[in-house]
């Protein structure tokens, strides 16, 4: 009796919560720490797959079962809509308001927001385009092919073409393809000669690259995948594992006899994989194939395959960081002032194409890669890649004081490792360290050339951040307007005359190219007795100006020389204040 007693108080000293508990042996790793002993903890646990064990997941919002595989794998626990996990796991992008509420509750999610900015065909080309001309002569000339979102520019592009072969007496004949803006899986892409204008309203049209490197006599590209944990520092990873998509048909020049042979040009696995020639291999045969055999290829080949991977990394970490100023603002807005940067990650799949000179090309970017498993090297390696992922996110850093977020509110020092947050990164560079088996660290760069030219395009891009680049959302960063000065007492005479629905047909014929505001009637208003409007004054919105107000309220009705048109224009001409504005719409 002694030694129970002995046990419970001891229980009672300790925190727990029954003598049951204390039988079962629990130990430190399997009760989750708070805030303040979270620094203690990180400390005393060296591994961090230990940490990931105390994870939970809430898979609501994914269809895919290897993420559950993923998550079971490592020690998360799946958890149930009503229960608060400490990752979000969504397959669709994510929005400003909703990274509000997880910051909010310190949770994680998969997604950043606006990220868009790359994972969309138009504002990626009008990006990278804006980039390089802001830092010309640094590769940014050449990570996508020749892309237009404009019909105007197509044609002047057009025109410099026919000058060119009239000049250098040559004729030849351009390809381009063609990709809905927020399309997937292949759909809607097509090759023509001759793009429609109707094309460039919701499409991208890039110059088609007619010569690529070939495996076995078939083009092909490359699925990385890119991870990216945090944009307030950035911080990216490249993935050493992926897949050598090839197409099912041999390449043969593009033609005009040719150009509908979809797998031919297009290396989609949903566009190929009902061909009949399409074969399920292993990894190192058949339609999909791994980085391992591609790289034995490079090197049976006779060329530099550390040199041409280091080249892909640098695509990546380029193409992230071209946005990487706007990401971080939204970013910022969208979580709590102590948030430590790590609220948000995301695994993004970029697609790459290889030229007959081994320059890597940029296709598209994936905000949410597939997670299909349709064969043995799909579930292999989507395992292997989401596992990993999962691991990296999962471990924990200490959120900021109220006086370090002080210390950090500009953006180029919330950008840069500086202040307060340089001592808890240097643990998490430690702790990532012990997780990384397949996953690269590209950004940090352990090249000081490379750091140093990424650090001026972070610069860059923040002393450009002011003109909003393409894409942004302005929703996420606007302030609140400034409240509206009152309505002038005269104004507040003119509307409180409420005119019916008759009146405004009656001038409705008046000419609204009034730029001036009339004097004040010197005359008492009256308000007409006028039958009342059948779907009630807020169902109206005509032009309406202050002259045909004052008229209506002075009671002098023109007598209209024509029926008023069925559908009058809506806006209300200058230079009335938008709160006169609303007020019109509102009465009239």
């Amino acid at each position: 009796l002694q030694f129970l007693y002995f046990i419970g108080v001891m229980d009672f000293i300790q925190g727990q919560n029954s003598w049951v508990s204390l039988k079962k042996q629990p130990t430190s790793d399997m009760i989750p720490p708070t805030d303040r002993e979270d620094e203690q903890v990180v400390e005393q646990t060296s591994s961090p797959l230990r940490r990931a064990q105390r994870m939970t997941v809430d898979l609501t919002n994914s269809r895919h079962n290897i993420v559950k595989k993923a998550a079971q794998s490592i020690g998360w626990t799946v958890t149930k809509d009503d229960e608060a996990p400490s990752v979000y796991w969504t397959d669709t992008s994510i929005s400003v308001e909703k990274v509000k509420r997880i910051s909010t509750l310190g949770c994680k999610v998969n997604h950043f927001p606006s990220m868009d900015l790359i994972c969309r065909k138009i504002p990626l080309a009008e990006n990278i385009s804006r980039m390089s001309k802001v830092m010309p002569n640094c590769g940014y000339e050449d990570i996508v092919p020749k892309t237009f979102t404009d019909f105007r520019d197509f044609s002047k592009h057009r025109q410099q073409q026919v000058q060119t072969s009239l000049q250098n007496k040559t004729h030849t004949k351009s390809f381009y393809i063609v990709k809905p803006n927020s399309g997937c899986m292949g759909k809607g892409i097509y090759l023509t000669s001759n793009p429609e204008p109707k094309a460039f309203e919701s499409a991208v049209v890039q110059e088609y690259v007619d010569r690529p490197l070939l495996i076995e006599g078939r083009k092909f590209d490359l699925r990385c995948y890119v991870l990216v944990t945090s944009v307030c520092p950035p911080r990216i990873f490249f993935c050493s594992e992926g897949m050598v998509r090839l197409c099912s048909e041999p390449y043969r020049p593009i033609n005009d006899s040719n150009v509908g042979t979809r797998c031919m040009h297009i290396s989609n696995y949903s566009v190929n994989k009902k061909h009949r020639a399409f074969a399920i291999g292993d990894g190192s045969t058949g339609g999909k194939r791994g980085f391992d055999f591609f790289t034995e290829w490079l090197q049976s080949q006779g060329h530099d395959a550390e040199k041409w991977w280091t080249s892909v990394h640098d695509l990546a970490v380029k193409t992230v960081l071209a946005v990487v100023p706007s990401l971080a603002q939204v970013y910022k807005n969208s979580c709590v002032p102590s948030d430590d940067g790590f609220t948000c990650f995301e695994l993004l799949g970029f697609d790459i194409l290889v030229r007959e000179d081994l320059k890597p090309i940029l296709c598209e970017v994936n905000h949410s890669p597939s997670m299909v498993t349709d064969t043995p090297f799909d579930a292999k390696l989507k395992l292997s890649v989401l596992s990993e992922t999962m691991k990296i996110a999962s471990i924990r850093r200490r959120r900021l004081t109220v006086s370090e977020c002080s210390k950090s509110e500009d953006l180029s020092q919330t950008l840069g490792i500086q202040g307060a947050r340089k001592k808890a990164l240097k643990r998490c560079l430690a702790d990532e360290d012990s997780v990384l088996k397949s996953f690269v660290r590209v950004f940090p760069c352990s090249d000081p050339v490379r750091q140093n030219l990424y650090k001026t395009i972070i610069q860059k891009g923040i002393d450009n951040n002011s003109t909003r680049p393409v894409g942004y959302d302005r929703r996420a960063t606007t302030p609140n307007p400034t409240p509206a000065p009152k309505l002038k007492k005269k104004v507040r005479k003119i509307i409180s005359a409420a005119p019916s629905r008759t009146a405004l047909r009656r001038v409705g014929n008046e000419s609204p190219t009034v730029r001036t505001r009339p004097k004040a009637p010197k005359t008492p208003v009256v308000r007409p007795e006028l039958p009342p409007a059948r779907g009630g004054l807020r169902s109206l919105s005509y032009t309406v100006t202050l002259s045909s107000l004052d008229t209506m309220c002075s009671g002098n009705y023109p007598q209209p020389a024509q029926s008023l048109p069925r559908r009058p224009s809506r806006q209300i001409q200058p230079p009335m204040h938008p709160s006169i504005q609303r007020a019109c719409k509102v009465y009239f």
